[in-house]
């Protein structure tokens, strides 16, 4: 179990990074952010928490992308790669977490590891030398249908490709058994926020 403010403390570290990693590449740094139904009671601060760490936790050179899901093919990317250089830079991410991290559909966790795997692929073409931060939240429970093999093989294809992870899960009623195994599966951490 996992206090807010501990979490946040852990979203605000830059990630460790390998011998191959230079830091001058910068963090590229990913929220992927469950807008199911079921979250909407945790919302509300989680897009208060983003807003407020970004600025925070980037370092000159970092990059801020978002990705939102719920159900099937209810994924989309709130932002990608967007720099925090400047008040207009943030304002503009303040925006788009205002605008698209609201709770709608089901949840699905499949859709948003293959687009996770898209950005990545976008991120290490563009900044071979950065490192990439993923943070994947939810209350953890698949209600669209995808088996709990589907959602481990994509995991296992995000383990090699990312510096540091963290699978974040939210309350009481989340399926943790699949988030742990989640965590295991992409190299992750697995934090519990109450």
């Amino acid at each position: 179990q996992i206090t807010s403010s501990l979490f946040l403390h852990l979203l605000s570290t830059t990630p460790p990074t390998s011998p191959a990693i230079s830091s001058s590449g910068g963090v590229d740094r990913v929220f992927v952010v469950d807008v199911s139904g079921s979250m909407s009671a945790e919302l509300p601060a989680i897009r208060q928490h983003i807003k407020t760490r970004v600025s925070v936790v980037a370092e000159p050179g970092d990059r801020i992308s978002i990705i939102a899901y719920s159900g099937r093919r209810q994924c989309s990317r709130v932002l990608t790669s967007q720099d925090l250089k400047d008040a207009s830079s943030l304002s503009a991410i303040h925006r788009a977490v205002d605008r698209w991290l609201i709770p709608i559909g089901l949840t699905a966790f499949v859709d948003p590891l293959v687009e996770l795997q898209k950005l990545i692929g976008e991120i290490r073409s563009g900044r071979p030398n950065g490192a990439i931060d993923v943070a994947f939240m939810s209350d953890g429970q698949e209600t669209s249908g995808y088996s709990r093999a589907e959602i481990i093989d994509e995991c296992k294809k995000i383990r090699d490709e990312v510096d540091s992870a963290a699978i974040v899960e939210y309350g009481m009623w989340a399926d943790r058994s699949l988030l742990s195994a989640m965590a295991e599966n992409m190299g992750a951490s697995h934090i519990y926020v109450d």
